[in-house]
């Protein structure tokens, strides 16, 4: 009884006194809970795109004449980009409206069974890819060639490339420049030769090593086209340019892959034996063959949208 006399009268003192016996509850305890974690940004906006390779013989009247009579090939770009410079290696470029022109949507159609075709039609299927915004993005351009030689212009100077197992590609990246339009930047690249371990970028100022084929990359005939949400890029070749990088990408011979394997196993002997008594590879005339198809690469921009944070 005298403890909790006692008790009382310390509660009592400290009262007095503006002294606590317990520990206050947090000033918001009656409120919603506080996190103790930096606030949550933004995803940086996401860019959805519609992808499709399109195949077809190379005297097909559609690809080779209606699309490009049916969409726009008068293609504004920054300044810095000399759209003659992209013409002169060979590569045509235009726009088409979300609403497509019957030649495309025709190209993009599965093509009807014709009789007496040498060819096998291929579906050209449509690939979606979500890239963020302001991120490159590799996309394939052609088949692979077995060997190929390509002349680069570059203004008043012209160089010549020789690759071996090449395949074209672009580095594309889309940029949001204001609700409802989209920059793209194209850059063609090849990559050739054997897979051989190569060092790549990661995250800034760091390098990790990987196994692939070297790569050239074209940065002085990259172009940017500006496009609203629903409208298409199309990108193919010029048919009287042979020798150009555009004409190789898009009207190159193919090769299959039997025709690989046999290129690679002659490249593989040729390492073994540098003298080349024993080993013969293409022939330069085989160079800059005009294979029996053109190929279309068509960029839709599809959406765009917040990128899903992982």
């Amino acid at each position: 009884m005298h403890s909790v006399s006692s008790l009382w009268l310390l509660v009592i003192a400290c009262s007095l006194t503006g002294c606590h016996v317990f520990d206050d509850a947090p000033d918001d305890a009656a409120g919603p809970e506080k996190s103790k974690l930096p606030p949550i940004t933004a995803a940086p906006n996401a860019i959805e795109l519609e992808i499709g390779h399109i195949r077809r013989p190379i005297d097909d009247p559609i690809i080779s004449e209606r699309l490009w009579n049916d969409i726009n090939q008068v293609v504004a770009g920054d300044e810095e980009m000399s759209w003659q410079r992209i013409r002169d290696n060979g590569f045509r470029v235009g726009i088409a409206a979300a609403q497509p022109p019957d030649s495309l949507v025709t190209l993009l159609q599965p093509p009807a069974s014709r009789s007496g075709a040498s060819w096998t039609p291929i579906p050209t299927k449509l690939q979606s890819v979500v890239v963020r915004d302001g991120t490159p993005t590799e996309v394939t351009a052609s088949p692979y060639f077995t060997r190929c030689k390509v002349a680069v212009a570059e203004g008043a100077e012209t160089t010549y490339r020789e690759f071996e197992l090449a395949q074209g590609k672009y580095q594309i990246t889309a940029r949001k420049t204001q609700d409802g339009w989209v920059e793209l930047e194209i850059v063609p690249v090849m990559y050739h030769s054997h897979a051989t371990p190569r060092f790549t970028a990661a995250a800034a100022g760091s390098y990790t090593l990987q196994h692939g084929q070297k790569r050239k990359i074209f940065h002085p005939n990259r172009f940017q086209v500006r496009m609203m949400v629903g409208e298409w890029v199309v990108i193919g070749g010029s048919r009287d340019q042979p020798g150009t990088l555009g004409h190789q990408f898009y009207f190159g011979t193919e090769a299959d892959d039997q025709q690989l394997q046999e290129y690679r196993r002659r490249t593989q002997q040729k390492a073994a034996d540098p003298s080349g008594e024993n080993v013969s590879l293409a022939a330069d005339e085989d160079l800059a063959t005009e294979g029996d198809f053109q190929r279309l690469l068509v960029v839709r921009i599809a959406n765009m949208k917040p990128a899903v944070m992982h």
